[in-house]
């Protein structure tokens, strides 16, 4: 079943499934304000497994039960600046603006959900995912150039 998401569609926090994750807070305790993240379910009813969801108008297949992370990067709660999800292989993606469609994230990341997006205590953008199988957090930062720095626990 293929539907559109609206981007100022349903605010969450997360979902039950993984509630009882006691990962390091990824963000930094002082510094760059924290971006301002929307969570938009991911659900293609009873018995699917992957979900079509649009982000800028680019379509992407997720997986059934996670969430879609729209974020934006420079907190004025106005738009949103780039998008994140899990693909049903476990695979992560991002879309933003002029980015041509969803694109895997770089140094083959393997997640369950997506968490939520962060400043590092430089001031670099950071997403977080979920990982079900070791119940944490794992964490990518962008370099300082372009391009996102490889996965570590968070």
């Amino acid at each position: 079943m293929s539907a559109v998401l609206l981007l100022g569609a349903m605010l969450t926090t997360g979902s039950a499934a993984h509630a009882d994750v006691t990962a390091a807070d990824p963000r930094p305790a002082s510094g760059a304000a924290a971006p301002h993240v929307t969570k938009v379910p991911v659900s293609g009813g009873v018995g699917t497994l992957s979900y079509d969801a649009v982000c800028f108008g680019y379509t992407g297949t997720f997986k059934d039960g996670s969430y879609l992370l729209l974020v934006d990067w420079e907190d004025a709660g106005t738009s949103t600046d780039e998008c994140f999800g899990i693909a049903p292989g476990r695979t992560i993606w991002h879309a933003w603006p002029g980015s041509g469609g969803w694109k895997q994230m770089p140094n083959n990341g393997r997640a369950d959900d997506t968490w939520t997006a962060y400043y590092s205590n430089d001031g670099r953008r950071g997403v977080s995912v979920y990982v079900a199988g070791s119940n944490s957090i794992w964490c990518s930062t962008r370099n300082a150039g372009p391009g996102w720095g490889s996965w570590f626990r968070c």
